[in-house]
């Protein structure tokens, strides 16, 4: 009982020890212009800064929002290997079909065909990359072979 009798008494007092801090806090503070403006009675918008400050006055240059897409890290060279190649045609099968299934799952199917059709599209293109990059490198070492068997 007498645990309890303290415990309601430290909250009357905490509650009441708050009120009046804030109270007095508000009723004290006297009413401030805004450093940025402070509009008089007229209605009229007035600088807080005096006109000759304004140019003494650092002000904050932002730039716009972009979502332009830019490469970061361009010291390092772009994937350009085969593996890579073939990596991104498999990621953009997985992608259509994915697409595919959440489009048939809610009854588009219109919008379903098209998702697989663009997957199997990006299947196909990085495939070639990849089959073309094969020639390429196929081509490269045959050729330098074929200059060392060759060579007089």
């Amino acid at each position: 009982m007498k645990n309890m009798l303290n415990k309601k008494l430290l909250k009357t007092f905490a509650l009441a020890s708050l009120v009046t801090f804030f109270g007095v806090r508000f009723t004290l503070a006297s009413p401030q212009q805004s450093a940025v403006s402070a509009q008089d009675q007229s209605g009229e918008v007035q600088s807080a800064v005096p006109a000759k400050e304004m140019d003494d006055v650092p002000r904050l240059l932002t730039t716009p929002d972009s979502t332009r897409p830019r490469r970061v890290g361009t010291d390092r060279p772009r994937e350009r290997s085969i593996r890579s190649a073939f990596r991104r045609a498999g990621e953009s099968a997985v992608r259509g079909g994915k697409q595919f299934g959440g489009n048939i799952a809610e009854g588009r199917l219109v919008r379903a065909g098209k998702e697989l059709g663009l997957g199997a599209g990006g299947f196909g293109k990085h495939s070639a990359v990849g089959v073309a990059r094969i020639g390429k490198r196929t081509g490269r070492i045959a050729g330098q072979t074929a200059k060392r068997v060759f060579t007089p």
